[in-house]
């Protein structure tokens, strides 16, 4: 950019076009009021516009400090120096110039006040930065979008100036040389067993990027992790990959590829699973998620049916925001959605990380009150749908630099992310630390485990899902591997679940979690056993529960039911026993009849949805038939149960 001087009078003004070019390169061009040098400093006065002219900002400081030392009363000679030092990243520097052209003449135009202002906030000196901001906002007649970006830095400066003094717990750990190298390593994704941790690393030669791709560490049993090894084909290509998300169970990988042959946009997001040891060829998603816009920085539910990404396609508050398609029962993705305030704001909105309890979110913006550039919040989805409003992550976890790419593990302790910070092995590196507990999710543990066929032991692909039995909702749905069998599903805590594992020709299989909020992070290991449908089979229906005493079923029974309606439905060949079965407490003609009602009280509300009569019988056994022989409150549970024969398939 080249700049004639003609005269001393449009030097000011010039400088300024060139730090409001550079700079703040979206506000109007706003000259500062002109004046002249004294006599004896006109000859550096005309140097340093020699030198500005060539950009050669080490000249003009050493004119203008002579300048200023001639003529200290000339206030552009100070404003210019803090132009300079700005442009050079010194804003301490910059600051105490912008002062001295303050007090040199504090009737200049308004303008200083506007950068002293912001240039205090940079240096994390709040009470300065209130001070000028509010200072140039009392002028009259100034140009809207000027104003607008003078009250946000008025805004986060009492914001900044409030987290510094109340600092949050925060100790980050390097993950180490496994993990970090001489690369930059970043967007880290990690599994609800917390054991694989997946990242981006940017491959470097001479300085210049020559890629991205995805690498894979595991954890050792003494918490250290294995040295971190590229994904591979087909997953990691020529191209550059990023921005990843990863199914609780490990198996699912969701990311972003740009400037691809199948791409429908800059960027479009893909996906990818692993069956067995292998990974499938990515899918790009298409549209509606995908369009001519840029669609990045997926993030996925735990249940794998609602998707959470980023775009800055029409129809948003801001440049960038976040969207979320609900997956259809035919494997389609809805129409995107805007997360709409208070989420997304008329500025940046990014990263979103979406937590394994399914009602956490941490999102980076720029948008909303924070230390400067971008800050990492935290929003939790309300009863009714709704989110509440974000919360700043606190200083010094946000810090005037942009951090973003944060996400927690599923236990709700640990937190990690990415940092340029002081101390590290390459550029960007990855570290965790203990997240304080007001911006902790809901703990998370999972249940983790293989499915096998009962009678020849080979693995079945079958799929589980758990559901909230208060509510109804399905927290958490995958299918188990078809070569291996193995499954994770996450548990979030405070609550009870049923479990379910159902396959084509089998019987289903039900499981019962009852989880409290003190329940430590202790995950659950099963080997489920799914037997063929044939005469004979039985299964036990864990989640059919009966009010104290009584033959009345609980509203928590009606998913489980609806799972043998919807298995009987799918079967209609099959007909079947209801077995009623009690504890040992009381006497023995008491259990048999209240076993017996309990068993047909299953077999009205089947029959109130469609079941044929013909189809079931009905029979109470009492306590003459227990799993477990023993009198402890965990055996008479256990005894306690409704069985499913099958008598004729």
């Amino acid at each position: 950019m080249d700049f004639v001087f003609a005269n001393t009078q449009i030097l000011r003004s010039a400088m300024m076009r060139l730090v409001i070019l550079v700079l703040l390169s979206f506000l109007h061009i706003i000259a500062f009021s002109q004046g002249k040098p004294c006599s004896a400093g006109k000859k550096h006065y005309d140097r340093v516009g020699k030198y500005l002219q060539m950009r050669d900002w080490n000249n003009a400081l050493i004119e203008l400090k002579r300048l200023q030392a001639k003529c200290p009363k000339f206030a552009e000679a100070f404003a210019i120096a803090g132009d300079i030092y700005t442009e050079l990243g010194q804003y301490d520097s910059a600051l105490a110039n912008y002062e001295r052209a303050i007090r040199a003449n504090p009737d200049m135009e308004p303008t200083i006040y506007y950068l002293a202002g912001k240039t205090a906030f940079q240096v994390k000196q709040y009470d300065k930065a209130i001070q000028y901001l509010e200072r140039f906002l009392q002028e009259p007649n100034l140009p809207p979008v000027i104003k607008e970006k003078a009250k946000k830095f008025l805004r986060n400066s009492r914001v900044a100036k409030e987290l510094v003094q109340n600092p949050v717990p925060f100790d980050p750990k390097n993950l180490g040389p496994n993990v970090n190298s001489k690369y930059s390593e970043y967007l880290p994704a990690l599994t609800a067993d917390e054991k694989t941790l997946i990242f981006t690393r940017r491959l470097s030669r001479d300085g210049y990027m020559v890629n991205e791709d995805f690498y894979i560490s595991t954890r050792r049993e003494d918490g250290t992790w294995t040295e971190a090894r590229p994904i591979g084909p087909p997953i990691n290509t020529p191209l550059n990959e990023g921005a990843q998300t990863i199914s609780p169970d490990g198996r699912t990988i969701y990311f972003t590829g740009c400037n691809r042959r199948d791409g429908h946009g800059s960027c479009d997001i893909y996906v990818t699973q692993r069956i067995g040891g292998r990974w499938t060829k990515p899918v790009n998603l298409g549209p509606p998620i995908n369009t001519q816009y840029w669609e990045s920085q997926p993030s996925i539910s735990p249940d794998g049916r609602v998707l959470f990404f980023v775009s800055n396609r029409p129809g948003g508050l801001g440049g960038r925001d976040i969207w979320y398609s609900i997956k259809q029962e035919d494997g389609s993705w809805s129409e995107p959605v805007n997360l709409g305030p208070p989420i997304n704001t008329p500025e940046d909105d990014f990263s979103p990380f979406l937590h394994t309890d399914g009602r956490t979110l941490y999102f980076a913006s720029e948008g909303h009150p924070g230390m400067g550039r971008a800050d990492i919040f935290v929003a939790r989805r309300q009863k009714d749908g709704t989110w509440s409003q974000p919360k700043n992550l606190g200083y010094p976890i946000n810090t005037e630099n942009e951090e973003s790419s944060l996400i927690v593990s599923a236990s709700g302790r640990w937190a990690y992310f990415a940092s340029d910070r002081l101390g590290g092995y390459g550029k960007m590196d990855l570290y965790v630390f203990e997240l304080y507990e007001e911006a902790r999710p809901t703990p998370v543990t999972y249940v983790k485990g293989k499915v096998l066929d009962a009678e020849t032991g080979r693995p079945i692909s079958a799929t589980l899902e758990l559901t909230n039995l208060k509510s109804g909702e399905v927290v958490s749905q995958t299918k188990s591997d078809p070569v291996t069998g193995e499954f994770l599903l996450s548990l979030p805590s405070g609550q009870e679940y049923g479990l379910h594992a159902s396959a084509k020709g089998f019987l289903f299989y039900s499981e019962h979690f009852a989880l409290h909020d003190s329940l430590a992070f202790k995950p659950y290991h099963l080997t489920i056993k799914l037997s063929p449908i044939k005469q004979g089979a039985t299964m036990t229906l864990r989640n059919i529960f009966f009010k104290f005493d009584s033959y009345e079923l609980t509203e928590e029974s009606r998913h489980e039911l609806d799972k043998l309606v919807e298995f009987l439905k799918e079967n209609p060949n099959v007909k079947i026993e209801i077995a009623g079965h009690t504890d040992d407490v009381g006497s023995f003609e008491y259990n048999m009849t209240l076993s017996e009602k309990r068993a047909k009280s299953v077999y009205d509300y089947l029959v109130s949805k469609g079941i044929s009569p013909d189809r079931m019988t009905y029979k109470g056994y009492g306590f003459t038939k227990p799993l477990v022989k023993d009198t402890t409150e965990e055996a008479r549970a256990l005894n306690r149960r409704t069985e499913i024969i099958i008598i004729e398939n």
